[in-house]
């Protein structure tokens, strides 16, 4: 989820206006205006992309919302296992 002020702050780091941040990236059917929830791709966030390692990284994370700083990830976590299990696998097509 992410704040009106977080989407001003995303959308001018990526150098587009607040209404096209929120055409983009912002889930439609969301019926908040305090907070709102940011799309996912198949693979999880819209905001994680294929680094040069071959793990993803945040292409926002100079100006992740609080929330995000906020998540940790765990073993104890269904996505966090899902995506162990992926790698160990050999079948890592992205995040979450």
């Amino acid at each position: 989820m992410v704040t009106p002020a977080e989407v001003d702050a995303i959308a001018a780091k990526l150098g587009i206006s607040h209404q096209d941040f929120m055409d983009l990236y912002v889930d439609p059917d969301w019926p908040g205006t305090r907070y709102f929830l940011l799309r996912h791709g198949q693979d999880g966030c819209v905001f994680l992309v294929p680094g040069g390692t071959g793990e993803y990284v945040c292409r926002i994370h100079d100006h992740k919302p609080v929330i995000c700083r906020q998540w940790a990830a765990s073993k104890q976590k269904t996505e966090c296992r899902a995506g162990l299990d992926r790698e160990r696998l050999g079948h890592a097509h992205g995040p979450g």
